[in-house]
């Protein structure tokens, strides 16, 4: 089950599992349109990810502090588990 996300007031909150209790795990001034949601790591923890134009940002498991990926960064990403292995895919939408 996946985990819900949101944002108010600048405190990121999460519900595990979306059955859980809401939890504040971190704060930022990103707001909730502007944020991709997956589990890069594969630690099974939704990871939070924010593209900066010419980078990705990620926040492992929501909480903690921004850092820097080494890839390009998309605003046309989208993240899922397309092909059913229980890992973060990545696809690019507007390409033909």
């Amino acid at each position: 089950t996946p985990d819900v996300f949101r944002t108010a007031g600048g405190q990121w909150s999460v519900s595990y599992g979306a059955t859980q209790s809401w939890t504040v795990i971190n704060t930022s001034g990103v707001g909730l349109a502007d944020l991709r949601f997956a589990d890069v790591d594969g630690d099974l923890r939704t990871d939070v990810l924010h593209p900066t134009g010419d980078a990705w940002n990620v926040s492992w498991g929501g909480s903690s502090g921004w850092q820097r990926l080494s890839m390009r960064s998309d605003t046309n990403v989208a993240f899922g588990d397309f092909d059913g292995d229980g890992a973060a895919d990545t696809f690019r939408t507007g390409c033909y």
